[in-house]
């Protein structure tokens, strides 16, 4: 039967399936100082993002390459969203109780910041993974693709929050869960880059997204503002 062959749908499977325990125990591993999750999310974006754009894929070796190329400056971004987090979860422990025009002005602004950091952190890691840019630079067009494509972003927190549901009902499905939930997010993710940044290459050193966006075919008379190629 064809569904059973070398090449058949059977071994596919599998093979993605070993693929997504394999990258889960690898992200695990990059994960346990705490400060390089960020790193360990990275390398689990880049590895999918060369799996969807049909590439060479190694998930040993293009793990180790992303996790080695990103440490240094991952630290401080993992930093920088740590303290984000932590902000965020004491406005929301802190804001007034009650539905008064206070409590209720408070549990939006709280709602509103968690949600803004939720998104912008998985924009964080995904450009992090594949392109050269400064801290700022990447927290900054973070921002901006999160909040302009943001029917992607709320299917992107959806992804991640059912992927969470369904390995706290069933334990036995974290065993894949982190890249599983990297690898349903790196298809939309993919589709706001090859929109947005179509002709920046992947990990060109020592050149910024903003000079890339900025020189892409834009006649010398016309406004050169970020914000229209974003």
């Amino acid at each position: 039967m064809k569904f059973f062959e070398i090449n058949g749908p059977f071994f596919k499977i599998g093979t993605e399936l070993a693929d997504l325990m394999i990258l889960t125990l690898y992200w695990l591993i990059g994960c346990l100082p705490i400060i390089t999750i960020g790193n360990s999310t990275a390398a689990l974006f880049y590895v999918y993002g060369k799996k969807m754009r049909n590439e060479d894929v190694y998930i040993t070796k293009d793990f180790i390459k992303s996790y080695k190329n990103n440490f240094k400056q991952s630290i401080p971004i993992t930093i920088l969203l740590l303290v984000l987090w932590t902000s965020a979860f004491l406005y929301t422990i802190m804001r007034p109780m009650g539905f008064d025009v206070w409590g209720i002005m408070f549990a939006g602004l709280s709602i509103f910041f968690v949600f803004e950091v939720s998104i912008v952190s998985i924009y964080v890691f995904a450009l992090l993974s594949r392109y050269y840019m400064s801290i700022k630079s990447t927290f900054v067009t973070a921002f901006l693709l999160a909040n302009k494509h943001i029917l992607t972003s709320i299917m992107l927190l959806i992804i991640f929050a059912t992927v969470v549901f369904f390995a706290l009902l069933m334990p036995i499905i974290f065993i894949m869960s982190p890249a599983l939930a990297v690898a349903m997010q790196t298809f939309f993710i993919l589709r706001v880059f090859n929109k947005n940044m179509p002709n920046v290459q992947e990990d060109e050193p020592e050149v910024e997204i903003y000079e890339e966006l900025e020189q892409k075919e834009v006649a010398p008379t016309e406004d050169k503002d970020f914000l229209k190629y974003i």
